[in-house]
């Protein structure tokens, strides 16, 4: 279980063909995480991948998860980072990311 969400989470959102027209039986699924600024790292990235995957197990399907850190998101906008903006949802949203980027 996820929640209560710790504070080192901002965001977690869903991305890709899961949010058009285009989802159908053999979609993967993508998934983004938000951290908040200065905790992001590998271990935490590995655990939280980890998380997302045992949650997501009964789910037969392929999962993407993306990790980044807030700052990161806000200094380099890349098309990824634009359509995550655009065009996802997040199904958590602590930080108020959605707001501010």
């Amino acid at each position: 279980m996820l929640a209560p969400f710790p504070e080192e989470i901002e965001a977690i959102g869903l991305i890709g063909s899961i949010m058009t027209e285009h989802f159908h039986e053999y979609s993967d699924l993508d998934i983004y995480i938000i951290f908040a600024k200065g905790k992001y790292n590998y271990n935490v990235d590995k655990c939280w991948r980890k998380k997302i995957y045992d949650i997501l197990s009964d789910y037969h399907r392929d999962k993407n998860i993306f990790c980044y850190e807030i700052g990161d998101l806000i200094k380099i906008i890349t098309w990824y980072v634009f359509e995550m903006a655009s065009d996802s949802i997040l199904i958590y949203d602590h930080g108020k990311v959605k707001k501010n980027i």
